[in-house]
């Protein structure tokens, strides 16, 4: 069973930072915790559970480099897919992430949208 793992991109006043949270219920404490406090954005990413070629955790909308193909990884009808880009491709994550290597994300590396 996969661990309920997330990590937290958290924007203000143009500085972001990842939090991450080994836990649902940290999740929890933490949105509860920054109720009234003010920021321009947060972003949810769930863990995967897989890793990639480095052993780097792969989350959603992280990108990957497989062969010569770039994929992002996203949760599409019940399982975690790697879309590759340009097309609509989809590989299930599992069969891909021990030969892949983590390029960026969608946060830090808006390019490779």
């Amino acid at each position: 069973m996969v661990d309920l793992k997330f990590r937290i991109k958290i924007k203000q006043y143009g500085e972001s930072e990842w939090l991450h949270s080994d836990s649902f219920k940290t999740l929890l404490l933490f949105f509860k915790a920054i109720e009234n406090y003010e920021y321009d954005r947060a972003e949810l990413q769930r863990y995967t559970g897989l890793k990639d070629k480095n052993g780097h955790k792969i989350y959603e909308k992280d990108w990957l480099k497989h062969f010569k193909y770039m994929f992002e990884v996203c949760f599409y009808k019940g399982a975690f897919y790697g879309k590759q880009k340009g097309v609509e491709y989809y590989v299930l994550l599992n069969e891909m992430n021990e030969h892949s290597e983590i390029i960026g994300n969608n946060y830090e590396n808006p390019e490779l949208n």
